[in-house]
């Protein structure tokens, strides 16, 4: 691979992650998190912002978080928590419904129209 195909390669990843990014956003605004993690993200993907997202302060816990990933234990921790009916997911989902973020999310989407 030359450095110019490197470059023009990154640049089309780039610009392709910033697009889905945006996408998120425009549907968290939509609807707020809550409702977008529980009706529009894969249950894979709410389970691990409500599992791990909360850890994620710094660069350590990060780091903790993708050996996890690598390791399997993520994965094993999923497919445990989907096989018992996602008792966690859906006590964290009642969590974070009632959440301050969530209610001012609510409100600023009620008086700026999103």
């Amino acid at each position: 691979m030359t450095l110019h195909c490197f470059f023009s390669r990154n640049r089309l990843l780039t610009a392709n992650t910033i697009r889905s990014i945006r996408s998120i956003i425009d549907d968290i605004d939509e609807v707020g998190i809550e409702e977008y993690l529980t009706s529009r993200a894969s249950r894979t993907c709410e389970f691990a912002v409500r599992h791990s997202g909360p850890r994620v302060i710094n660069e350590e816990a990060m780091e903790e978080i993708f050996a996890e990933t690598k390791s399997g234990t993520f994965a094993k921790n999923w497919l445990q928590e989907f096989s018992l009916g996602m008792p966690t997911l859906n006590r964290i989902r009642r969590t974070w419904a009632d959440s301050d973020m969530e209610q001012t999310g609510k409100i600023w989407r009620e008086k700026f129209g999103k």
